[in-house]
């Protein structure tokens, strides 16, 4: 390899760098997580950067490797891995490599890597080569509704280093309209996301209700208690600076219902200013009025309503923006609504979000798992889904060239730091799946940790 390595590979020598170390390229681009991808980091194993841009690899130019983090952040597709649909992508990039071939990133969401010294969970690019075949492997896409994303200039930029026009006519003319809907287009990801919720079984408890003029009665609305997860995740999308606004309908004949509303707000959500709270009559259309308020013509999927009765959800849908159902415990018993659910019993993130709003059928499914998520387990319990992984390695096992102290001494190390909570089951059942255990490093890991773990 003539050219030292891009910025973001620390170490040019070859021979210093073991085929176990992995890299970061950049922090997960907002186009994945608008797929609803974890925001973990991109890393690639050293071995594989070396193998892109070496001349017996796939001979990428380094000037080129060393665009991938900008590359990535402005794809011209991404696409459903065909082979691993269920947690791999395919970032597809403007630039061609030089024989002309279109150059394709693949993405393993449910990647492990060893950064800082320590494993991470991670968005884990597995290489980086010109395609084959491009305009059969894209129509293959269209075809098999394998197209997640699509960034309409980098793939005028694309076929024009192709030197070809775009084949629309022939990829689009027989598709869906449902499917060509839920391709999330740049513009759309570009757009200002707007979130609108509801008041009524979603911030406030809606109670039995025996006869109409109970609605009618003074402090009937003041006094509902609140949902308290939903409004304190809706709280903290507020002071992450979402752009979060009210909408809630109102009986035009009560002379309280809209005065109590307001104050309930005051309440409990103040940080909500008065501004930002939308209200109609009960007969209005939410989608109408959210256009109203926003200064929009129409709605685009950055608009988000969350929402827990169905006709206020097909009314947005038909406007143009994302609608979001609110199960608050009593509703969703019927399959009347198809679309995107919520619970609002628990806790939520704004990721949460993003990820149940993608269409049913085309969404992607990473592996998700919040930060807040816990990882203390009973002893018997974490050792028996150790020993899950560890069933996974009796091939493994049969191999002369691992010596079984390592065998050995891996398992135990594995299974303490799962029980400590260093790694959740998941991580450990995956890398007993890679094969994680046959690194010639775990032993000096054990002697340096000086783990010690009794046999059961």
């Amino acid at each position: 390899m003539k050219n030292k390595p891009p910025a973001f590979l620390p170490n040019p020598d070859r021979e210093s760098c073991p085929s176990y170390s992995y890299l970061k390229v950049c922090d997960t681009p907002e186009c994945l997580l608008e797929l609803g991808c974890n925001d973990w980091p991109m890393l690639i194993r050293e071995s594989h950067l070396y193998h892109i841009m070496s001349e017996s690899g796939h001979d990428i130019p380094f000037q080129q490797v060393s665009r991938l983090p900008e590359l990535l952040k402005h794809p011209a597709f991404i696409l459903r891995s065909f082979s691993h649909p269920e947690n791999s992508v395919v970032m597809v990039t403007s630039e061609t490599d030089s024989r002309n071939r279109p150059i394709i990133v693949p993405v393993n969401l449910q990647g492990d890597g060893r950064y800082h010294n320590k494993w991470v969970s991670s968005n884990q690019i597995s290489s980086a080569y010109g395609r084959n075949s491009f305009r059969a492997f894209l129509s293959r896409a269209f075809q098999e509704n394998a197209v997640l994303y699509w960034d309409e200039k980098e793939c005028n930029a694309l076929f024009h280093n192709l030197r070809q026009p775009f084949p629309d006519q022939l990829l689009l003319a027989r598709k869906d309209p449902d499917y060509l809907a839920a391709i999330r287009f740049h513009e759309d990801v570009t757009k200002h996301r707007h979130i609108l919720v509801d008041m009524d079984g979603v911030l406030a408890t809606w109670g039995e209700i025996h006869a109409p003029e109970e609605l009618y009665q003074k402090n009937y609305f003041l006094d509902r208690p609140p949902m308290e997860n939903c409004v304190s995740s809706i709280r903290d999308l507020v002071r992450a600076g979402e752009d979060v606004y009210i909408l809630s309908a109102f009986l035009a004949d009560s002379p309280y219902a809209k005065s109590e509303k307001q104050e309930w707000l005051d309440r409990y959500l103040p940080e909500i200013s008065s501004e930002h709270r939308i209200f109609l009559p009960t007969t209005g259309d939410k989608g109408k009025a959210a256009c109203a308020a926003l200064g929009l013509e129409e709605l685009h999927q950055n608009v988000i309503l969350l929402d827990d009765y169905n006709n206020n959800l097909f009314d947005f849908q038909r406007a143009g923006g994302t609608a979001v159902k609110a199960l608050n415990g009593i509703n969703g018993n019927t399959e009347e609504w198809k679309g995107p659910s919520l619970d609002i019993c628990s806790p939520f993130s704004l990721r949460t979000l993003k990820i149940v709003t993608q269409s049913p059928g085309y969404q992607l499914k990473p592996r998700f798992r919040d930060s807040e998520e816990t990882t203390s387990f009973s002893l018997q319990t974490a050792l028996g889904i150790a020993r899950m992984a560890f069933l996974e390695l009796e091939k493994i096992r049969d191999d002369p060239a691992v010596p079984t102290q390592i065998m050995n001494q891996a398992e135990k190390f594995y299974r303490a730091e799962l029980c400590s909570g260093k790694l959740t089951p998941k991580q450990v059942i995956a890398r007993g799946r890679q094969g994680v255990y046959r690194e010639k490093n775990v032993l000096e890991r054990i002697h340096r940790n000086n783990i010690s773990v009794d046999d059961d």
